[in-house]
């Protein structure tokens, strides 16, 4: 889920024409548009145009409103009402309404950033593998032990446009004669060669990063 802000301060109006929610999305038409976004969806409350602020109206209602998009239409928005636990109902003409961070809307934020710093979390920490036998790096990696033995191993990069940025590590944890070879993937290069990198002897080690092209080693 992407949360889309569309707030704008002083987004504060009153509805032209009576706001009937028979069938939903109802249709709202407000006196001036001017601070209500013109793309997506927003919430907004309306409350009684005889008070002045929805605190202290008990009849207030939060809508989710959607504009209609067209040049000339503006100040109109399809409205569909009664969220957030308040009451759909029918307003007159004259009534207040105001573009408002809800409590939902607050909701869906925390949501989303706690979504967002969890995959952030995984992004960083990542995994640590240990292979003994020719692999394939998905880029879930962070570090990758080689355990050859006596055959020779390949660990084969992921693609460089699909991890700018990201710094992988691979290591030789094996004091065997087998050749331990990192290598790019096909067309691709490492410090601006088309060579692998050989890991000889135990505890040998490379860390590289991508630049969105190719690899570097660092």
């Amino acid at each position: 889920m992407a949360i889309v802000l569309k707030n704008t301060n002083f987004a504060v109006s009153t509805l032209a024409y009576e706001l009937n929610q028979t069938v939903q999305p109802a249709q709202l038409t407000v006196t001036d548009y001017a601070g209500f976004s013109q793309s997506g969806s927003f919430r907004a409350v309306i409350w009684g145009g005889g008070t002045a602020s929805p605190l202290d109206d008990p009849e207030r209602e939060i809508v989710e409103l959607v504009p209609f998009g067209f040049e000339g239409f503006e100040s109109s928005f399809n409205c569909y009402g009664g969220k957030e636990g308040t009451q759909k109902r029918n307003w007159p003409a004259g009534s207040r309404i105001a573009h408002v961070i809800t409590a939902g809307k607050l909701n869906e934020l925390e949501a989303e950033i706690e979504l967002k710093a969890n995959a952030a979390q995984t992004e960083r920490v990542g995994t640590v593998s240990v292979k003994a036998a020719n692999y394939a790096m998905t880029g879930a990696e962070r570090a990758v032990m080689v355990n050859a033995g006596i055959a020779d191993i390949k660990i084969t990069l992921p693609a460089p446009t699909a991890n700018a940025g990201r710094v992988f590590m691979i290591k030789r944890i094996d004091a065997g004669g087998a050749a331990v070879r990192v290598s790019a993937g096909s067309g691709e290069l490492i410090d601006t060669q088309s060579a692998d990198i050989l890991l000889s002897a135990q505890w040998d080690r490379v860390q590289i990063i991508s630049n969105g092209t190719d690899w570097y080693t660092v």
